[in-house]
């Protein structure tokens, strides 16, 4: 081997070495993979599913109520819980509701549940404190989180990193964190539009579509079009707005209906227009085509359905 095989071969290996170290930077200090252990964030996650966990992203950014977190817990172990409490705030629960200085935290993400009172004094707080929050598991009647004085409150310094993906199991690759605490997805567009075409009936809605439902909701009325579903439950509309080019992706638009701040349904020739002003001033333009009576007339009562919810 002479000088200029040997030179190449360090600048080859130089490249590899770069890629590795990079890689192991970026595990260390900004992305990392975490299992899901227990039922304790059902049905938002399930034991078993993989996410990635976004090590950075408080070292810019302040941690926010509904987040799902993983943080520290007796040294060797993590725990994945939703952030509930923030500093300052006086949490308790009675009847099983969630209430954060008098008022009661509306969570569309948790079933119908039954759990015990808990307030912030059983750990001995009157108040969280600075640079600690309260955290919760979805599934509240099988949770072992700030309830429980092993882990109580958590500081901010043992967060490892905020959950925003879920990539395992691949049929159910999601973003997730927002739950019930925001309404509804902020989009880049002023306004969406969507086509529907075919009622869909619940039972053969594909499984995802499932995901998105609380044990005390039921489908009132489904439509499709070759990528897109719209779904009526009696307490939201949910929107799957699937890529085409992608199998997986999709983005979900969770829309509960008291969210909904102005509406309006136009009957027209052989379609319904049903325009949709959210709280945040986005819009939604939602077109179901191929319409005749019957149809007509079954939207008209999911519209009132609607409509009685958001009053």
């Amino acid at each position: 081997m002479d000088w200029l095989d040997i030179k190449e071969f360090f600048k080859d290996a130089f490249k590899y070495i770069l890629v590795i170290a990079l890689v192991f930077l970026v595990v260390m200090y900004v992305f990392t993979l975490e299992q899901v252990v227990g039922p304790s964030m059902e049905s938002t996650l399930k034991s078993g599913d993989v996410v990635i966990l976004n090590k950075f992203i408080y070292g810019i950014k302040d941690v926010k109520r509904g987040e799902i977190i993983s943080f520290n817990y007796a040294d060797t172990k993590y725990l994945i819980k939703r952030v509930i409490g923030m500093p300052g705030e006086n949490v308790k629960i009675e009847n099983n509701k969630v209430i954060i200085d008098g008022k009661i935290l509306k969570e569309n993400y948790i079933g119908n549940i039954q759990v015990n009172n808990f307030y912030l004094s059983s750990l001995g707080y009157d108040k969280i404190p600075d640079d600690m929050y309260l955290v919760l598991g979805d599934n509240r009647s099988n949770s072992m989180d700030s309830r429980n004085p092993k882990v109580g409150l958590v500081k901010k310094e043992d967060i490892i990193g905020r959950v925003k993906l879920r990539i395992w199991p691949i049929k159910s690759i999601k973003i997730v964190g927002w739950g019930g605490i925001m309404a509804y997805m902020k989009f880049k567009e002023l306004t969406k539009y969507f086509d529907f075409g075919t009622e869909v009936h619940p039972d053969n809605l594909p499984e995802y579509a499932k995901e998105y439902l609380t044990d005390v909701e039921t489908i009132v009325m489904a439509y499709k079009n070759s990528k897109d579903y719209a779904v009526f439950t009696n307490k939201k509309l949910i929107l799957f707005d699937r890529d085409p080019l992608a199998v997986y992706y999709k983005k979900i638009h969770i829309i509960p209906y008291k969210s909904i701040s102005t509406s309006a349904i136009n009957f027209k020739q052989g379609k319904v227009e049903l325009l949709l002003s959210l709280d945040s001033g986005y819009q939604m333009h939602i077109n179901f085509v191929s319409m005749n009576h019957n149809k007509k007339e079954n939207l008209k009562i999911v519209y009132k359905a609607m409509m009685n919810v958001k009053l």
